[in-house]
């Protein structure tokens, strides 16, 4: 399974209403990340939380890095040639921007998560083999990968950022998949 997304939308199209973008700054942006590890060539990076990770997400290609006005991202890489974008209540935007990144990616999928302290991967796994063995396409998601039951990539997370996951989702979107087995941990439902 392809690590990308084919979509791309315009950063002024993405943030409006939400920050400011100057015609300067206006990129295609292929992806959302919030986590650096996971942040693809042409993705816009949401720094977060208490720690400076752009470095690492420059590094691995983000094509703007969106942060908190006053963040010590902001300041730390103001001279860096990838841009620098400062939003107002930044932690409160974000499911909003990634939801209108991969608005209709997600739609048409039925999740089926499983919680608990023990086993969330073996059932995953055979319930995927089930709707597999039945004919239908199914996506899975948890510790041992993310992708199809033969074609997983490395999972960071148990439940992956909520960028992370509508990523996954509109990947499995693009391959025709009606479910998706969803190792759901405690700390991805919080």
């Amino acid at each position: 399974m392809s690590n990308s997304v084919n979509k791309e939308m315009l950063l002024s199209e993405l943030l409006a209403g939400i920050a400011d973008v100057s015609p300067s700054k206006d990129v295609p942006i292929k992806g959302i990340s919030e986590y650096s590890d996971d942040v693809e060539k042409g993705d816009l990076f949401i720094a977060l939380g208490l720690k400076d990770y752009s470095q690492v997400a420059i590094q691995r290609g983000a094509a703007v890095i969106l942060c908190a006005f006053g963040s010590a991202t902001s300041q730390k890489h103001a001279n860096t040639s990838v841009p620098i974008i400062m939003c107002k209540n930044l932690s409160d935007q974000v499911n909003e921007i990634i939801h209108r990144f991969y608005a209709n990616e997600t739609n048409q999928i039925n999740t089926i998560a499983i919680t608990g302290t023990d086993g969330k991967s073996s059932v995953a796994h055979l319930v995927a083999q089930a709707l597999e063995n039945s004919g239908d396409i199914c996506g899975l998601i948890g510790t041992l990968g993310y992708g199809c039951l033969k074609d997983l990539s490395e999972s960071t997370h148990t439940t992956p950022p909520r960028s992370r996951l509508a990523k996954e989702y509109a990947k499995f979107n693009q391959i025709g998949c009606h479910f998706v087995a969803l190792e759901a941990s405690s700390h991805g439902i919080h």
